[in-house]
């Protein structure tokens, strides 16, 4: 994936982190649930791009997995700091990643 792909699949994840973020308050959490499994399969493929020595990705994926798990178990209140996370630190790190790996 390079390109305009990336950050085409980029800005697909970065919108599905958003509309979850929008609906956090008084979304259902097994519609949440669903998207947020939808974001994971999103994020992944981008994510893999930047690597595991990228400083942020361990963060990332545990944002992810908390995210998921929480949902799953009925504990939206337990994901809130995750998906601040997500759209506030660890996805806007992957673009700059990204956008860095491109410039080479």
């Amino acid at each position: 994936m390079k390109g305009v792909e990336l950050l085409t699949a980029y800005h697909r994840a970065y919108r599905k982190a958003l509309e979850i973020h929008h609906k956090w308050q008084n979304g259902d959490e097994g519609k949440l649930l669903v998207q947020a499994e939808a974001l994971v399969a999103a994020v992944r493929p981008v994510a893999d791009i930047a690597g595991p020595d990228w400083h942020r990705s361990q963060s990332l994926e545990r944002h992810l997995n908390c995210l998921v798990h929480y949902l799953r178990a009925g504990e939206k209140d337990g994901a809130n700091t995750d998906i601040d996370d997500l759209i506030y630190a660890d996805l806007p790190g992957l673009c700059d990643e990204l956008l860095r790996i491109s410039s080479k």
